[in-house]
């Protein structure tokens, strides 16, 4: 399991759950228009990744989050004070039986190996196929983690997850294709793997709030659509979108920047403006006549 699906309709006022009436559908149309204006970020990044790295990930994530999990095991177990050389990184990738081509593996490698010296870094080549959330998918994933920790101490627990999941309302459930609680097994399996492995020790069904935003970055690549990634939180994490507070643009554009900084006008040019004088021109002082004789 690494993402659920639950049909709601486009239409702001024939959507019961995410509606309330004309106010929330225009506040989720300036919501929209302000996520727009706040990722170009990664975007921009996601046009300059190249076709060699694309073509890897893809190889990885149609297999699912726990697939990456086993991946990323294997890469450890080759990783030495952060490092994997070219021979142990094709050999993870073959004990774990990736269909990838050995031309791809070595231009995914020498893209990473910036010294060329034959060695990458685990983080970077984890970089590469988990990609980055985006901002709006963050804060969605933050407002889930808000909903479990209700004694808000920074620990969710599985008691916590169980009491905020809601399998039963995915389609599958309802349908009687997969149990709820299978559902909810599966991701505390998946994130209590994912949580022994960052910590490098078995989990202890405890997850900080950071450990809980790491297991969704594989589920974040495993679904690339925005609205179905959101469906999934609306859906099963109890996330209300109408609560959430509008994404601030990460940097405005230059030009923005450039017309928002003016300069004051100074009081004296105030004062003869309102007595309608010219002003005088001022003759440079000795000292600023010095400064330019030095210039």
């Amino acid at each position: 399991f690494f993402f659920f699906f639950f049909f709601q309709a486009e239409d702001g006022i024939r959507d019961v759950e995410r509606s309330r009436g004309l106010g929330d559908v225009y506040k989720r149309q300036v919501q929209e228009e302000v996520e727009a204006k706040a990722e170009p970020e990664a975007k921009e990044e996601a046009k300059k990744e190249s076709e060699a790295a694309k073509r890897f990930r893809d190889s990885i994530v149609g297999r699912g989050p726990r697939s990456i999990l086993g991946l990323e095991r294997q890469f450890k177990v080759y990783t030495k004070d952060d490092v994997l050389e070219i021979e142990d990184f094709k050999k993870a990738v073959e004990n774990f039986r990736l269909k990838v081509s050995q031309e791809n593996l070595e231009e995914v490698f020498k893209e990473l190996d910036k010294s060329g010296e034959g060695k990458i870094l685990f983080d970077d080549i984890m970089s590469v196929i988990l990609g980055r959330m985006t901002p709006r998918r963050k804060q969605l994933v933050d407002a889930a983690f808000t909903n479990i920790d209700k004694d808000n101490d920074g620990v969710a627990n599985k008691e916590d997850i169980a009491r905020i999941f809601e399998g039963w309302r995915h389609e599958d459930a309802k349908s009687g294709k997969v149990r709820a609680d299978d559902m909810l097994n599966d991701v505390l399996e998946t994130l209590n793997n994912a949580t022994s492995l960052h910590r490098g020790a078995k989990c202890d069904g405890r997850y900080l709030r950071e450990e809980f935003g790491k297991y969704f970055e594989y589920i974040s690549v495993c679904t690339p659509n925005d609205e179905e990634f959101e469906k999934l939180f609306t859906t099963l994490w109890r996330v209300d979108v109408n609560n959430l507070p509008p994404i601030a643009p990460t940097e405005k554009p230059a030009e923005i920047q450039k017309e928002e900084v003016k300069e004051e006008p100074k009081e004296e040019q105030i004062q003869v403006k309102e007595e309608g004088k010219t002003p005088a021109k001022v003759s440079p002082t000795k000292d600023s006549t010095a400064d330019q004789e030095d210039e």
